[in-house]
């Protein structure tokens, strides 16, 4: 006798009967189940590698603004000035960048 569809090959067939690899079920072991055995990151991954480096490029952008503001705090420094790059972003910008400029006609 053989299994069902023998086993949709993610099982092993005993006696007719389909034992299944982890992370599937079923008669024939054709139901996967992605998160048994898987975290969400490697769904993620498995999924959307551009979404995942995303979400890790974020992370370490977060984790870059999170310790260079608690290293510059611990430095003495205070307010803005604990950001980190944030003067480095900000210097090429004047007070007259936020002022409203007259249009063509002088007004």
């Amino acid at each position: 006798m053989t299994c069902p569809n023998r086993c949709s090959g993610h099982g092993d067939c005993t006696g007719s009967v389909c034992t299944c690899e982890p992370g599937y079920s079923g008669s024939d072991c054709s139901l996967y189940d992605k998160m048994i055995d898987e975290g969400w990151t490697t769904v993620l991954y498995a999924y959307s590698p551009i979404g995942s480096f995303m979400v890790y490029m974020l992370f370490a952008f977060c984790a870059f603004l999170l310790f260079g503001f608690i290293f510059n705090f611990s430095r003495g420094l205070r307010g803005v000035n604990a950001i980190p790059l944030y003067f480095y972003f900000t210097s090429s910008l004047s007070a007259s960048d936020y002022q409203l400029k007259p249009g063509i006609n002088g007004m």
